[in-house]
């Protein structure tokens, strides 16, 4: 299964401590989602479509989802159909736009956010490769071992 980033449109409350709650999601052909509630929100990047910032845990119509906020855009992880990949010219090609060129996005299918993923098994060799990214993106070479930024070795003859 292929996912491609989709950047949304998002209706969001912030609060008098700065606290971002995300309300409605705005899919790129006009449909809103309500956003039931917020689950979860962590700092993490998304393994499937690269990226990084805050992952909210949302319900929308009682299914858990991602929803990215990588300040200042919101996007989420469109599941891309496994038919639509190869196809020239399917039927949805070109749908909503005249002239449309080669390889420009066409509508999703009736489903909407059910593109979206909310987990799931992401395979072998996932471990190493978020430790991968993450060492690139802290900026850490290969030979110095990852710590966590807050913790500090004791004080040596104590």
């Amino acid at each position: 299964m292929k996912y491609r980033k989709t950047y949304v449109d998002v209706v969001a409350r912030i609060d008098e401590d700065g606290k971002v709650t995300p309300l409605s999601i705005r899919w790129r052909d006009g449909r809103v989602f309500e956003i039931d509630r917020v689950i979860d929100v962590i700092r993490r990047a998304s393994t499937r479509v690269g990226g990084t910032g805050l992952r909210y845990t949302v319900s929308v119509n009682g299914r858990e989802k991602y929803l990215f906020f990588e300040d200042p855009r919101w996007f989420v992880e469109e599941v891309v159909p496994e038919d639509s990949e190869g196809a020239a010219g399917g039927a949805g090609a070109g749908a909503g736009a005249t002239g449309a060129q080669p390889g420009a996005r066409t509508r999703p299918a009736a489903g909407g956010l059910s593109g979206l993923t909310a987990g799931g098994s992401p395979g072998a060799g996932f471990a190493e490769r978020a430790a991968h990214h993450l060492r690139d993106a802290l900026g850490y070479n290969s030979r110095r071992p990852l710590r966590h930024p807050t913790r500090r070795k004791p004080p040596k003859g104590r």
